[in-house]
Protein backbone atom coordinates (compact mmCIF):
# COMPACT_ATOMS: atom_id res chain seq x y z
CA UNK A 1 0.00 0.00 0.00
CA UNK A 2 3.05 2.02 0.80
CA UNK A 3 4.83 1.19 -2.24
CA UNK A 4 1.76 1.78 -4.64
CA UNK A 5 0.81 5.26 -3.17
CA UNK A 6 3.69 6.61 -3.85
CA UNK A 7 4.89 4.71 -7.39
CA UNK A 8 0.69 6.12 -8.43
CA UNK A 9 1.98 9.76 -7.20
CA UNK A 10 5.25 9.91 -9.24
CA UNK A 11 3.56 8.80 -12.17
CA UNK A 12 1.87 11.79 -11.91
CA UNK A 13 3.92 14.24 -10.88
CA UNK A 14 7.37 12.75 -12.57
CA UNK A 15 6.19 11.13 -15.52
CA UNK A 16 3.27 13.15 -16.50
CA UNK A 17 4.84 16.13 -15.07
CA UNK A 18 1.55 16.91 -13.53
CA UNK A 19 2.15 20.11 -11.15
CA UNK A 20 1.72 18.97 -7.24
CA UNK A 21 -0.09 22.09 -6.84
CA UNK A 22 -2.88 20.68 -9.46
CA UNK A 23 -3.26 17.27 -7.68
CA UNK A 24 -5.38 16.42 -4.43
CA UNK A 25 -6.35 13.10 -3.29
CA UNK A 26 -9.24 11.25 -1.66
CA UNK A 27 -9.12 8.22 1.10
CA UNK A 28 -12.10 6.31 2.94
CA UNK A 29 -13.12 8.44 5.96
CA UNK A 30 -11.60 5.34 8.08
CA UNK A 31 -8.45 4.50 6.47
CA UNK A 32 -5.78 6.35 8.64
CA UNK A 33 -2.98 4.17 6.71
CA UNK A 34 -3.49 5.94 3.81
CA UNK A 35 -3.93 9.38 4.66
CA UNK A 36 -0.64 8.84 7.04
CA UNK A 37 0.70 7.38 3.89
CA UNK A 38 0.05 10.30 1.69
CA UNK A 39 0.91 12.66 4.38
CA UNK A 40 3.84 11.48 5.95
CA UNK A 41 5.73 9.38 3.21
CA UNK A 42 4.39 11.14 0.39
CA UNK A 43 4.35 14.91 1.64
CA UNK A 44 1.29 15.71 0.82
CA UNK A 45 -0.52 18.54 2.57
CA UNK A 46 -3.60 17.31 5.07
CA UNK A 47 -5.46 20.02 3.45
CA UNK A 48 -4.89 18.38 -0.29
CA UNK A 49 -6.55 14.82 1.20
CA UNK A 50 -10.08 14.37 1.81
CA UNK A 51 -11.67 11.96 3.27
CA UNK A 52 -15.40 10.74 2.05
CA UNK A 53 -17.92 7.69 3.10
CA UNK A 54 -18.61 4.29 1.50
CA UNK A 55 -20.22 5.34 -1.10
CA UNK A 56 -17.51 7.75 -2.98
CA UNK A 57 -14.05 5.68 -1.24
CA UNK A 58 -15.19 2.04 -0.99
CA UNK A 59 -15.23 -0.81 -3.52
CA UNK A 60 -18.04 -1.65 -4.08
CA UNK A 61 -19.33 1.36 -3.29
CA UNK A 62 -21.28 0.92 -0.01
CA UNK A 63 -20.42 -2.64 0.30
CA UNK A 64 -19.25 -2.41 4.44
CA UNK A 65 -23.05 -1.37 4.67
CA UNK A 66 -24.79 -2.90 1.68
CA UNK A 67 -22.64 -5.92 1.11
CA UNK A 68 -22.32 -7.65 -1.69
CA UNK A 69 -20.24 -10.38 0.46
CA UNK A 70 -17.03 -11.12 -0.59
CA UNK A 71 -13.30 -9.34 -1.21
CA UNK A 72 -13.41 -5.57 -1.04
CA UNK A 73 -11.61 -2.21 0.29
CA UNK A 74 -11.44 1.00 0.96
CA UNK A 75 -9.55 3.16 -2.23
CA UNK A 76 -7.81 6.24 -2.56
CA UNK A 77 -8.08 8.93 -5.70
CA UNK A 78 -6.40 11.69 -7.55
CA UNK A 79 -7.59 14.16 -9.25
CA UNK A 80 -7.22 17.32 -10.71
CA UNK A 81 -7.35 20.30 -9.91
CA UNK A 82 -8.62 22.92 -13.07
CA UNK A 83 -8.27 26.02 -10.47
CA UNK A 84 -5.44 25.72 -8.23
CA UNK A 85 -5.47 29.23 -7.55
CA UNK A 86 -8.89 28.87 -6.42
CA UNK A 87 -9.16 28.19 -2.50
CA UNK A 88 -9.71 24.23 -1.59
CA UNK A 89 -13.19 23.43 -1.09
CA UNK A 90 -14.62 23.67 3.08
CA UNK A 91 -14.73 19.83 4.23
CA UNK A 92 -17.20 20.40 6.62
CA UNK A 93 -20.28 18.66 4.54
CA UNK A 94 -18.44 17.98 1.83
CA UNK A 95 -19.47 14.23 0.62
CA UNK A 96 -17.88 14.26 -2.79
CA UNK A 97 -15.21 16.64 -5.36
CA UNK A 98 -16.97 19.18 -7.61
CA UNK A 99 -17.19 17.94 -10.64
CA UNK A 100 -16.61 21.36 -12.67
CA UNK A 101 -13.55 21.32 -11.05
CA UNK A 102 -11.61 18.30 -9.83
CA UNK A 103 -11.31 15.28 -12.44
CA UNK A 104 -10.26 11.54 -11.18
CA UNK A 105 -7.12 10.73 -12.99
CA UNK A 106 -6.36 7.63 -11.27
CA UNK A 107 -6.86 5.58 -8.49
CA UNK A 108 -5.87 3.00 -5.74
CA UNK A 109 -8.08 0.17 -4.52
CA UNK A 110 -6.83 -1.50 -1.90
CA UNK A 111 -9.02 -5.10 -1.98
CA UNK A 112 -7.82 -5.88 2.02
CA UNK A 113 -11.54 -7.44 3.55
CA UNK A 114 -14.11 -10.43 3.06
CA UNK A 115 -17.21 -9.02 3.86
CA UNK A 116 -18.92 -11.54 6.05
CA UNK A 117 -22.71 -12.20 5.77
CA UNK A 118 -22.94 -10.94 9.17
CA UNK A 119 -21.24 -7.39 7.64
CA UNK A 120 -17.83 -7.89 9.16
CA UNK A 121 -14.97 -6.81 7.32
CA UNK A 122 -12.23 -10.02 8.08
CA UNK A 123 -8.79 -9.51 6.62
CA UNK A 124 -7.77 -10.70 3.69
CA UNK A 125 -4.86 -13.06 4.12
CA UNK A 126 -3.97 -12.28 0.63
CA UNK A 127 -4.41 -8.44 0.23
CA UNK A 128 -4.51 -6.86 -3.63
CA UNK A 129 -4.31 -3.48 -4.80
CA UNK A 130 -6.12 -2.56 -8.07
CA UNK A 131 -4.49 0.63 -9.92
CA UNK A 132 -7.18 2.44 -12.14
CA UNK A 133 -5.59 5.10 -14.63
CA UNK A 134 -7.77 6.05 -17.28
CA UNK A 135 -6.11 6.91 -20.36
CA UNK A 136 -8.37 9.35 -21.94
CA UNK A 137 -8.99 11.65 -18.71
CA UNK A 138 -4.85 11.63 -18.52
CA UNK A 139 -4.22 12.95 -22.15
CA UNK A 140 -7.27 15.55 -21.87
CA UNK A 141 -5.13 16.86 -18.63
CA UNK A 142 -2.08 16.93 -20.63
CA UNK A 143 -3.62 18.45 -23.54
CA UNK A 144 -5.31 20.92 -21.76
CA UNK A 145 -8.76 19.92 -23.38
CA UNK A 146 -11.74 20.32 -22.07
CA UNK A 147 -12.75 16.67 -22.11
CA UNK A 148 -12.21 13.33 -23.75
CA UNK A 149 -13.43 14.05 -26.84
CA UNK A 150 -11.41 17.54 -27.55
CA UNK A 151 -7.88 15.45 -27.12
CA UNK A 152 -6.34 13.92 -30.42
CA UNK A 153 -7.61 10.59 -29.95
CA UNK A 154 -11.74 12.28 -30.89
CA UNK A 155 -11.25 15.65 -32.35
CA UNK A 156 -10.67 14.10 -35.59
CA UNK A 157 -13.45 12.63 -35.75
CA UNK A 158 -15.71 16.01 -34.31
CA UNK A 159 -13.58 17.46 -37.57
CA UNK A 160 -14.69 15.16 -40.14
CA UNK A 161 -18.28 15.10 -39.01
CA UNK A 162 -18.02 18.48 -39.25
CA UNK A 163 -17.16 18.71 -42.99
CA UNK A 164 -19.78 16.32 -43.88
CA UNK A 165 -22.62 17.74 -41.84
CA UNK A 166 -21.80 21.01 -42.43
CA UNK A 167 -22.04 21.51 -38.49
CA UNK A 168 -19.16 23.33 -37.27
CA UNK A 169 -18.38 21.41 -33.58
CA UNK A 170 -18.28 24.10 -30.62
CA UNK A 171 -21.29 25.98 -32.00
CA UNK A 172 -24.59 24.37 -30.74
CA UNK A 173 -24.44 22.30 -27.28
CA UNK A 174 -27.50 20.04 -28.83
CA UNK A 175 -25.32 19.25 -32.05
CA UNK A 176 -22.22 19.15 -29.81
CA UNK A 177 -23.73 16.09 -27.92
CA UNK A 178 -24.54 14.29 -31.19
CA UNK A 179 -21.25 14.73 -32.85
CA UNK A 180 -19.75 13.66 -29.39
CA UNK A 181 -22.15 10.04 -29.35
CA UNK A 182 -21.22 9.71 -33.07
CA UNK A 183 -17.72 9.70 -32.81
CA UNK A 184 -17.65 7.37 -29.99
CA UNK A 185 -19.80 5.17 -31.42
CA UNK A 186 -17.58 5.25 -35.32
CA UNK A 187 -14.37 4.01 -32.47
CA UNK A 188 -16.07 1.42 -30.89
CA UNK A 189 -17.52 -0.21 -34.33
CA UNK A 190 -13.91 0.72 -36.05
CA UNK A 191 -12.60 -1.19 -32.90
CA UNK A 192 -14.57 -4.06 -33.01
CA UNK A 193 -13.96 -4.66 -37.13
CA UNK A 194 -10.66 -4.13 -36.63
CA UNK A 195 -11.18 -7.51 -34.37
CA UNK A 196 -12.95 -9.41 -37.17
CA UNK A 197 -16.57 -8.67 -35.28
CA UNK A 198 -18.53 -7.45 -38.35
CA UNK A 199 -21.83 -6.47 -37.93
CA UNK A 200 -24.65 -8.90 -38.43
CA UNK A 201 -27.61 -10.30 -36.89
CA UNK A 202 -26.12 -12.74 -34.03
CA UNK A 203 -23.94 -12.92 -31.57
CA UNK A 204 -21.08 -10.34 -31.12
CA UNK A 205 -21.73 -8.92 -34.63
CA UNK A 206 -25.30 -8.10 -33.28
CA UNK A 207 -23.87 -6.43 -30.99
CA UNK A 208 -21.73 -4.44 -33.04
CA UNK A 209 -24.81 -3.87 -35.38
CA UNK A 210 -27.03 -1.95 -32.21
CA UNK A 211 -23.60 0.20 -31.58
CA UNK A 212 -23.51 1.19 -35.32
CA UNK A 213 -27.27 1.98 -35.50
CA UNK A 214 -28.08 3.48 -32.16
CA UNK A 215 -25.21 5.88 -32.60
CA UNK A 216 -27.05 7.35 -35.78
CA UNK A 217 -30.06 6.54 -34.97
CA UNK A 218 -30.19 8.57 -31.97
CA UNK A 219 -27.87 11.56 -33.83
CA UNK A 220 -29.68 11.86 -36.50
CA UNK A 221 -30.34 15.30 -36.92
CA UNK A 222 -26.64 15.95 -37.30
CA UNK A 223 -26.16 14.50 -40.39
CA UNK A 224 -26.96 16.57 -43.73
Amino acid sequence: KKECIAWEWAFFTEVCGIAKDRLVVTIYQDDDEAFEIWTKHVGLPAERVFRFGEKENFWPAEAPSKGPNGPCGPCSEVYYDAFPSQPLPAKAGLESLPGDRFTEVGNCVFTQFDRQSDGSLKPLPQKNIDVGLGLERIAAVLQGAKNNFETELFRPYLDHLGKVSGIVYGKDGPSDIRMRRIADHVRAVTFCIADGALPSNEGRGYVVRKILRAGFDSSSATLP
